[in-house]
């Protein structure tokens, strides 16, 4: 028996504290210090009997934590390629491309609020890239462009929603990323294609730590 991660938790170190996303739940949940260093603890097989159990009962308690038997799930974080590069300036927005960009953004929007976090996610889990094929600049120019319609500041996760639907229409399979900073909390959502940044900056994206990916 070992700990493990329950379906549709998601959790990072972030300092002295973890930080916890339930996307049931759509919420986050912050662990203290002292529980922090015991889930580590756990995750490095180094538990100190007794003292750990208590510390950890807690997140157990909230079903952000489980116990397991099957070692296939140990517990971790998640691991994504870095960001190393953005398409911030290049590429010129063709107007049927932005406005499909700005219809797939406001799609996401309503089927968050409709269907929640956890049904969103898990269908984008099992995307597949279409045979049509777009160039990447193209699409990053079309984010760009939205923008000025849809602002991105406090819809990172529709837009990057949006985006990710997009670039599999698109004939590409981008990988989803939502992550987390402290002092204070902040969530952010971002897209990638391997270590390139699409419809966003890599300097600012890499303030975060990622939580999730999809």
């Amino acid at each position: 028996m070992h700990l493990t991660s329950p379906d549709g938790v998601y959790f990072c170190l972030l300092g002295e504290r973890s930080i916890f996303l339930d996307v049931e739940r759509d919420r986050y949940f912050a662990a203290s210090p002292e529980t922090t260093q015991a889930l580590i603890r756990a995750i490095e097989g180094t538990s100190v009997l007794g003292s750990d159990e208590a510390k950890l009962q807690p997140l157990l308690n909230e079903g952000l934590l489980s116990v397991s038997r099957d070692i296939s799930r140990p517990l971790g974080e998640i691991v994504v390629t870095p960001a190393m590069r953005d398409l911030r300036a290049q590429g010129t927005a063709r107007a049927g491309l932005a406005m499909l960009a700005v219809l797939l953004q406001v799609r996401a929007r309503r089927e968050l609020r409709r269907s929640g976090l956890a049904a969103v996610i898990a269908r984008r889990a099992q995307a597949k890239p279409r045979h049509r094929h777009r160039e990447i600049e193209a699409i990053a120019a079309a984010m760009r462009f939205s923008n000025l319609i849809i602002p991105a500041h406090e819809r990172c996760l529709m837009k990057s929603i949006g985006l990710f639907d997009l670039m599999v229409a698109s004939g590409h399979r981008p990988t989803l990323i939502l992550g987390v900073r402290d002092c204070p909390f902040t969530a952010h959502a971002w897209v990638q294609l391997d270590a390139l940044v699409i419809g966003d900056e890599q300097e600012h994206v890499t303030r975060y730590r990622p939580i999730l990916a999809v």
